[in-house]
C-alpha cells in the first residue's frame, strides 16, 4: 500500500544520489515479530551498497538513530531470480552460497515505537548488513541452524534458521516474488 509507494519512492532517491541496489532483505519473518507487528506476513526492503560497510574496521554509529543488531542469513546468488513464480526449486538452483551476517536495523521513531506502516515505508528498518567472511554451500541451512549473538562473550539473543518462515529456503521465493 502507502508504505511501499514511500519506499518506492525513497529508494531512487538515494540510486539518483550514486548508490546501488546490491540486494533486498525480508523482515517480520518469525512468529514473535509477525505478531509484534499485528501481520501474518513478512515484509521487505532493498539492500544499498551504501549499506555495505568495511567490516575490517568498527562500524561508526555516528549515522543511526537508535540501532538494534539482528542475527541473519545472507543468500548470495548466482543468477538472477525474478517473480512471480519463483519456487524453492529456484533458489536451489540459483544461490551460489550463503553468508551469516548480521543487519543493524534503526529507526527514527521515538523507542522503537513503530507499526507494519512505519518499518516498511523505512526500507523495513533495514540501516545495514554487514557480511561474514566464511561462504557456506547454501544448502548447509537445509537442516535448521542455531545462532548466537555474544557481545564480550555473554549471550544475547539466540535464534534458529527454522524462525525464518520455518525455512531460510522458503523466505527467498517469498521475497523474489514479493520485489
Amino acid at each position: 500500500g502507502d508504505s511501499y509507494e514511500i519506499q518506492s519512492i525513497n529508494i531512487p532517491r538515494k540510486i539518483d544520489g550514486s548508490a546501488r541496489i546490491v540486494g533486498h532483505k525480508i523482515g517480520l519473518t518469525s512468529p514473535a515479530m509477525q505478531q509484534m507487528m499485528g501481520v501474518d506476513i513478512p515484509d521487505f526492503g532493498h539492500l544499498l551498497d551504501t549499506m555495505v560497510p568495511d567490516t575490517s574496521r568498527p562500524v561508526p554509529l555516528a549515522g543511526f538513530v537508535q540501532p538494534r543488531v539482528e542475527v541473519e542469513i545472507a543468500y548470495v546468488l548466482g543468477s538472477e531470480l525474478r517473480g512471480p513464480g519463483v519456487t524453492r526449486a529456484d533458489v536451489e538452483a540459483a544461490a551460489s552460497h550463503v553468508l551469516p551476517c548480521l543487519e543493524l536495523i534503526d529507526s527514527r521513531i521515538e523507542n522503537w515505537r513503530i507499526g507494519l506502516m512505519d518499518t516498511i515505508a523505512d526500507n523495513a528498518s533495514s540501516a545495514a548488513v554487514l557480511l561474514g567472511p566464511h561462504e557456506y554451500p547454501a544448502d548447509v541451512i537445509s537442516e535448521p541452524r542455531a545462532a548466537t549473538l555474544l557481545i564480550n562473550d555473554v549471550v544475547v539473543a539466540e535464534g534458529s534458521t527454522a524462525d525464518l518462515l520455518g525455512d531460510p529456503a522458503e523466505a527467498v521465493p517469498w521475497l523474489s516474488n514479493a520485489v
